[in-house]
């Protein structure tokens, strides 16, 4: 998908194989890859909100107008549209861009305007994790998770977010299966036994009928003798549909 106008028709489908996924944008003026575009994350928000601006032509973010209060400039990234998390690589969650318009974002009518952009669960430089992310708790990996004691990387559904500034609404119910720094339940399955579900199981994660570890391929520290490789994993949510999700795991 490629957005390209700042109105209804922003997304639209194309030809060809597009393996692109996010990068830090490297200047100020935001110069994406193709089919990468510059999404910019505004400042004063609480912890569970993303406040993203698709930025048209990768200019400057509108600090001071539409309610935009500033910028935290080393979270801004080139990211891929979307429209769910099937369209996301791992580590990348499907949020709610508003398109950066002064007509749209002042108009009632045009206020809820925004796209889809997979945004990366953690900003990496260099293949070492920011130290301050937009989800503090975020993780691939047990390893990250430093603070308490049989704390670790769980994986499990969570409801994303609408826009804080510019919601979508009703229309926007998007769940993705990512990792937080949490608490190991008791009783669980450790990495490597036999599972059903990805709840059987200590990380979250279920796949080819056993517990699997989740890892980073940036580092593959997890993974001494295997693939750090991403697969397809889903949660089971008694009648309703399950969710699926990529993410990656030793494989």
């Amino acid at each position: 998908m490629r957005v390209v106008t700042p109105y209804s028709s922003a997304v639209r489908c194309e030809r060809g194989i597009h393996t692109s996924t996010s990068a830090r944008a490297t200047s100020s003026a935001c110069d994406c890859a193709d089919g990468l575009h510059c999404v910019a994350f505004a400042s004063g928000r609480d912890s569970t909100t993303y406040p993203l601006y698709l930025l048209p032509e990768g200019g400057p973010l509108a600090t001071g107008e539409l309610g935009i209060d500033g910028e935290i400039e080393d979270w801004r990234m080139c990211v891929r549209a979307c429209s769910s998390e099937a369209n996301c690589p791992p580590n990348h969650t499907c949020r709610v861009a508003a398109v950066q318009n002064a007509d749209a974002m002042s108009s009632e009518e045009r206020a809820r305007f925004s796209v889809g952009v997979c945004f990366p669960e953690q900003i990496v430089t260099s293949s070492v994790a920011l130290e301050d992310q937009p989800q503090p708790d975020a993780c691939q990996t047990s390893t990250e998770c430093t603070r308490g004691t049989n704390v670790g990387c769980v994986y499990s559904v969570e409801v994303v977010a609408d826009h804080p500034a510019a919601p979508v609404g009703p229309a926007w119910e998007n769940l993705a299966i990512v990792g937080r720094c949490d608490g190991f339940a008791s009783g669980l399955a450790e990495v490597g036994i036999g599972c059903l579900k990805g709840s059987d199981c200590k990380t979250g994660l279920c796949s080819n009928g056993r517990c699997a570890q989740p890892c980073n391929p940036l580092t593959r520290r997890l993974c001494p003798s295997a693939r750090c490789a991403p697969r397809v994993v889903e949660r089971n949510r008694g009648t309703r549909p399950p969710v699926e999700d990529v993410v990656y795991v030793c494989d």
